[in-house]
């Protein structure tokens, strides 16, 4: 990529470069931002969808919720701001600080991300030590007798 040439002769001695990132750099990749003018928040309560108490009063909305979630963020690809970061791993160290669970600053070929909200894929019991990675959407039968063992009831 050509887009740091107009910049080369500032950043050649730059010997770390940190970014903070959140949902303005992936919405350009077509992933809702929470607040924003059409964020998620304004079409759905968060305390029921986002919350350890709504996962506790109704697991079935909350995997059904980050299905949907998923589904759009597996279907998303890096754009040019992703990408940029990641060119500049050519002249410096980087590391990227992201609000952002989608992974598509991995996608893009950053190599040091620390993701602050986790990962969409990542999962883990809130009960015992069970943790898998999702890369499609998960369906609750999937978890057979770790589900009931968790919460004692049927979906």
């Amino acid at each position: 990529m050509k887009m740091f040439e107009s910049i080369i002769e500032q950043i050649k001695d730059i010997q770390k470069i940190v970014f903070v990132t959140g949902a303005g750099i992936s919405q350009e990749s077509g992933i809702p931002t929470f607040r924003g003018k059409d964020g998620l928040w304004r079409n759905y309560n968060a305390m029921e969808l986002a919350t350890i108490d709504a996962f506790y009063k109704n697991p079935k909305l909350v995997w059904e919720w980050y299905n949907e979630r998923r589904r759009n963020i597996f279907a998303a690809q890096p754009n040019l701001g992703h990408k940029a970061i990641t060119e500049l791993e050519k002249y410096a160290e980087v590391t990227i600080l992201t609000q952002n669970i989608d992974g598509l600053h991995q996608k893009a070929g950053s190599t040091e991300v620390l993701e602050l909200h986790g990962s969409i894929v990542k999962i883990k019991c809130s009960v015992c030590d069970f943790k898998d990675e999702i890369i499609t959407e998960f369906l609750l039968f999937g978890l057979g007798n770790h589900y009931h063992k968790t919460f004692g009831k049927e979906l």
